[in-house]
């Protein structure tokens, strides 16, 4: 399947596995931002919305 996507996209598998390790880390930051901002304003909370 990596095969399929490389070639799909036009990059080395390297490549490919860096972005979505990169993407991982990504959502992880996000996430982790939205619950410690959560915890400081318990009575405001609001719905994530990603941009």
């Amino acid at each position: 399947e990596r095969n399929f996507w490389a070639t799909r996209l036009g990059v080395s598998i390297e490549k490919l596995k860096s972005a979505v390790r990169a993407t991982h880390s990504l959502d992880y930051q996000e996430l982790k931002n939205y619950l410690q901002r959560s915890r400081t304003n318990k009575f405001k909370l609001k719905p994530y919305v990603k941009n």
